[in-house]
């Protein structure tokens, strides 16, 4: 079926997997109330499921947890294989089946209630964004592998020890570069090879040159604390050209990569790790869905102008309310959790979050100011999070218009209170905030966006974060100026 609206947008094809005909109309009625083009293909069970993924790929995928043959947990790695997202969805909240689908591979997981499954557009569309992302960066990890290959076979690296070596044993052409000089400091170009490297290692390199023959052959070896690999290469006037490798930087980069993807991640599921945290408010939002239900059979078995009727609406309205509340606290739940906190540079902490914005900010120029002395005590992926909150609202805030956005770590003094502060400012040349929406930018729910571009909770999650490191956040605005959102955080001690 195809939900229509006047766009000429292509329609989202979504595969929903659900045994009840209920659900399925709460969700497409959900489509309708945000006017989002769909095509809904809707199987009951995990066979048939399969069946339709062998014809054809959709968008996106949303799973009943328990259905007929099985559980949707089955369903994720033919899911993955072709690329596309799923959100799974369950009758009641259990925080073990949350962990289990999200390790998984699910991309969200929610309980259905009629709220649920009236904002599943929202949930849906983030679930792509997050697969971009994903999708995006992966593209990114395989061209920089390439891209080192490349490098490799030229033996061409101004970080690399590259020299010849003849049949004789002696080497010539030789560089070393400047950082490496105090390690390979006794050869020139004439000296056997033993002048380069220590004996039980030019021992080591003869007997691979002598493996070689026409092929390339790879040594790995350890000198004065560090790690290198050396590259073999036959020559074809004679001879053998080596390249030898610091790969000390390299191994401490893949560390500081794969913490990266951790933070990463982190980033991606925080609101539904959130969930997971509000255990009390999850299980009051559970008990509002029957009482809620109640009320509406109820109302619909009473005349419009009966005083009894209008009493229920006013109880409807107080149990809306409380649904609201309930998720105003999951959302604060999320920043106010415990975590880990270590004293680190706020301008590494920055830079290390640089992979990931030039993903999300889509070619736009990120100028950076950044002050490597200032320290602070900080939960590095909660920080990062604010960081990619603050600089996304900033790209968003430009449009099409061609400005950089601006990054700055800096010290500040002019905070009227004691103690020495670090300043993480991020500033764009957009149009400016008006003075009455800027008093209003940290309140949950409360945003300028569409209705499928953000939920006004990415301000509030930022003042929570910063509130619990015993921080601030101040914002300026005019129409000349652009817009700066500015962090202080206490500088550690």
């Amino acid at each position: 079926m195809t939900i229509e609206r006047p766009t000429d947008a292509r329609p989202l094809r979504l595969l929903v997997v659900e045994d009840e005909d209920a659900h399925v109309e709460l969700l497409r009625r959900g489509y309708e109330s945000a006017s989002r083009p769909v095509e809904l293909e809707v199987v009951p069970s995990l066979a048939e499921a399969r069946a339709a993924l062998d014809r054809s790929t959709p968008d996106a995928i949303v799973a009943d947890f328990v259905l007929p043959d099985g559980r949707s947990l089955d369903l994720l790695p033919f899911a993955a294989a072709r690329g596309c997202p799923v959100v799974l969805m369950t009758s009641q909240g259990d925080e073990g089946v949350a962990v289990e689908a999200l390790r998984g591979g699910a991309f969200d997981y929610v309980v259905k209630t009629p709220r649920a499954l009236a904002s599943m557009p929202h949930t849906v569309d983030r679930a792509l964004r997050e697969n971009a992302l994903l999708v995006a960066h992966r593209c990114a990890v395989e061209q920089s592998r390439r891209s080192e290959e490349r490098l490799r076979a030229t033996l061409i690296s101004l970080g690399e020890v590259v020299f010849g070596v003849d049949d004789a044993g002696l080497l010539r052409d030789l560089h070393v570069p400047h950082e490496l000089r105090a390690i390979f400091d006794g050869a020139s170009v004439g000296s056997p090879l033993d002048a380069l490297v220590p004996p039980p290692i030019a021992e080591t390199l003869r007997a691979s040159l002598d493996r070689a023959g026409s092929d390339i052959v790879e040594h790995a070896f350890e000198l004065s604390g560090h790690s290198f690999r050396a590259r073999i290469c036959p020559r074809l006037d004679g001879g053998w050209t080596v390249a030898l490798r610091d790969e000390t930087a390299r191994r401490a980069a893949e560390r500081g990569r794969e913490r990266l993807e951790t933070e990463l991640r982190h980033v991606q599921r925080l609101e539904t790790l959130g969930t997971l945290a509000g255990g009390v408010a999850h299980d009051f939002n559970n008990l509002l869905v029957p009482v809620m239900v109640g009320l509406d059979v109820a109302r619909s078995e009473l005349p419009i102008d009966s005083r009894a009727r209008s009493i229920l609406d006013d109880a409807r309205l107080a149990a809306e309310r409380a649904r609201e509340l309930v998720q105003r606290l999951l959302s604060f739940s999320r920043t106010a959790e415990g975590h880990e906190r270590r004293r680190v540079s706020l301008a590494k902490v920055v830079r290390d979050a640089i992979p990931v914005l030039k993903v999300s900010l889509a070619g736009r120029q990120l100028v950076l100011e950044l002050d490597d002395a200032l320290d602070v005590t900080v939960d590095v992926g909660q920080i990062q999070q604010v960081v990619l909150n603050l600089v996304m609202n900033a790209h968003q805030a430009l449009g099409d218009a061609p400005h950089p956005v601006r990054l700055a770590v800096r010290s500040t003094d002019d905070v009227g209170v004691d103690g020495e502060w670090v300043e993480l400012a991020v500033h764009d040349r957009g149009r400016g905030i008006a003075p009455e929406v800027l008093e209003r930018i940290f309140e949950p729910f409360f945003t300028t966006k569409g209705p499928t571009q953000g939920t006004g909770l990415g301000l509030t999650v930022v003042h929570g974060i910063v509130q619990a490191h015993g921080g601030f956040v101040r914002a300026r605005s005019d129409a000349e100026e652009g817009t700066e959102l500015a962090v202080r955080l206490p500088r550690a001690s």
